[in-house]
């Protein structure tokens, strides 16, 4: 166990490729980025997605540059609602649970006036989700 509290796992479990065409790296990263760019635009946001492409399994470490970034970001964005993970990180994982706490420092260091939700997994998906990974957490 590494001081986070997480497994030595965490680079293998942040970098699965559900696709089942065996993506690893830059590759994984460029279909994520795909993704969310796709999933932006069904639901019908105009600006495209800020990627800011820290490593998969790495986020905890670049904690503070990620906080930095993430507030020039919302300076320079000013959104109306962010949407993060919550402290759980939604599953376990540790990048989910980083992101959750720099989303939640960057908003709290702007004084942003939209509003600050974070994502939460019904028991029924956290079940599909295991049913799907064979993973019931990444502790």
């Amino acid at each position: 166990s590494d001081s986070a509290g997480f497994s030595n796992k965490r680079e293998e479990a942040a970098s699965n490729d559900h696709t089942g065409r065996g993506l690893t790296g830059p590759s994984l990263a460029k279909e994520r980025e795909g993704e969310m760019v796709c999933a932006a635009k069904a639901l019908g946001i105009a600006r495209e997605p800020v990627f800011l492409r820290y490593p998969d399994g790495g986020v905890y470490e670049e904690h503070e540059a990620a906080t930095a970034s993430m507030i020039e970001v919302f300076n320079a964005t000013k959104p109306a609602v962010v949407i993060s993970c919550g402290p759980d990180g939604g599953y376990g994982h540790p990048d989910h649970i980083a992101v959750g706490q720099i989303a939640d420092r960057a908003f709290d260091a702007t004084g942003a006036a939209g509003r600050l939700l974070h994502v939460a997994l019904s028991q029924k998906k956290f079940d599909v989700w295991v049913e799907i990974t064979g993973q019931t957490r990444f502790r």
